[in-house]
């Protein structure tokens, strides 16, 4: 075979899959979304703390992070899932987003763990929304472009 033909064939091989992968949504039921949504919030939160965690130590701030969160948002919900689709990519999107603000808020919790136990859930998740809106504009073109990588490998 030349290379014309090898890619003729892997176009083939990419369409047909494409197509597979936008007509075929009902191989996931209900429950299986949870899971989803479950496991990739979960594994998104982790990664996401592990990185705080790693820039509040080393002082560096390093927007590269997101990109890594979304990432491994996005392979975790495919690997999961099996299969990839448009709700599965939406699904690795909220999850990225989501993990991000949990990822935040257990960063505060391990910092500030003197807060009262009624207001440590709340004040954690609102110093944690607080700390996301106060970035400047490089590092929410990151931010996005790792919620472009979880969106696009979860659809894959």
């Amino acid at each position: 075979m030349n290379f014309q033909e090898k890619y003729n064939e892997y176009k083939q091989r990419r369409e047909a899959k494409k197509f597979f992968n936008q007509n075929n949504d009902y191989h996931l039921d209900p429950i299986d979304y949870v899971k989803l949504f479950f496991i990739g919030t979960i594994s998104g939160t982790v990664v996401s703390l592990i990185f705080n965690v790693l820039t509040v130590h080393l002082s560096i701030s390093l927007s590269i992070f997101y990109l890594l969160t979304g990432y491994a948002v996005g392979y975790t919900v495919l690997k999961v899932a099996k299969y990839g689709s448009e709700k599965t990519g939406i699904i690795s999107l909220f999850c990225y987003f989501i993990s991000l603000w949990f990822g935040t808020s257990g960063m505060m919790a391990y910092f500030f763990p003197y807060l009262q136990a009624t207001n440590f859930i709340f004040e954690c998740l609102y110093m944690g929304m607080m700390s996301l809106l106060h970035q400047n504009i490089i590092t929410y073109l990151f931010i996005f472009a790792g919620a472009f990588f979880a969106y696009s490998i979860g659809k894959d």
